[in-house]
């Protein structure tokens, strides 16, 4: 799915559960050669352009606010512990998003799990919106600042489908997945 994050984060579990202590490196590159004319066609498609995005947010003990808004306690868990968490929020989107391509063709991961998971794990209040709109962002747009959504949020926003989920992303508030809606 070129989730480069997503996968040295299930690469360096896979090491820690075979027994590997201390610091430990995975570094992964996404690739993709492009002609010049692409890369143009790509920056007009792009500029101006506001998408919208739904959010899962887990924090760790070392982003800039430490604390679940949603359920009003500290928060005490690692980067790593985090990142482990979104791993498998994608796990289980990515096996709903197998089980509907069994019954339809071209489908991705609904909504209803996306707003399952929202709720049962992000710790950010939009995920306390009602139906839909749960981890609701709003519209974004990657030239302007958001408190809610630092810089490589919308930037990574515009460059998913609608519909499509992002890898994991780690910013000040913590460790992100994000679904485009819009």
């Amino acid at each position: 799915h070129g989730r480069c994050r997503a996968s040295c984060v299930s690469l360096l579990q896979r090491a820690r559960s075979s027994g590997a202590e201390g610091p430990l490196l995975a570094v992964a590159s996404n690739l993709s050669w492009r002609s010049s004319s692409s890369r143009a066609a790509k920056k007009l498609r792009t500029e101006g352009t506001q998408v919208r995005c739904r959010h899962i947010l887990v924090r760790h003990s070392g982003s800039k606010h430490p604390i679940d808004k949603v359920r009003r306690k500290a928060v005490k868990r690692t980067l790593e512990e985090a990142e482990s968490i979104q791993l498998k929020v994608l796990d289980d989107l990515n096996e709903e998003e197998e089980v509907q391509t069994s019954q339809k063709a071209g489908i991705r991961p609904s909504s209803a799990q996306f707003t399952t998971l929202c709720r049962a794990l992000s710790e950010c209040e939009s995920s306390l919106k009602g139906g839909e709109l749960a981890g609701d962002l709003g519209w974004l747009d990657p030239s302007k600042r958001y408190e809610k959504a630092p810089p490589p949020l919308p930037k990574v926003a515009i460059n998913l489908h609608v519909g499509q989920v992002s890898d994991i992303i780690v910013t000040e508030l913590g460790v992100h997945i994000l679904k485009r809606t819009g």
